[in-house]
């Protein structure tokens, strides 16, 4: 009895050991078979963006919004914007003063 016992034993024991290597199997499998979709999803992605900024780093790209280099002409323009205004008003200022100078030296020797 002790012996029919012993070889169940062994048997349940094989049985869990092949599922276990299966299972190790299987999950090996699917994870190179993951790791390898993931390689070929990315290495398309990097080769369609690569495409698309090349398009848009084109100097003639007819639309404005998608093109990089009038993108960036256009926020260097925002960025300078308050600095010219600065100095329209200040050349404005100088302007209207040296006008007023002029005013005056032209009625000082009138008198």
């Amino acid at each position: 009895m002790a012996a029919r016992q012993t070889g169940a034993f062994r048997s349940v024991v094989r049985a869990a050991c092949s599922a276990a290597r299966n299972r190790a199997a299987s999950a090996g499998f699917l994870a190179i078979y993951f790791v390898v979709l993931w390689l070929a999803l990315r290495w398309n992605t990097q080769r369609m963006v690569a495409r698309l900024l090349a398009r848009w780093r084109a100097a003639d790209y007819p639309d404005p919004a998608l093109n990089l280099a009038t993108q960036t002409l256009q926020w260097i323009d925002l960025l300078v914007a308050p600095i010219r205004q600065a100095r329209e008003r200040m050349k404005s200022l100088a302007d209207r003063a040296e006008t007023l100078r002029k005013q005056e030296a032209s009625g000082s020797k009138a008198a």
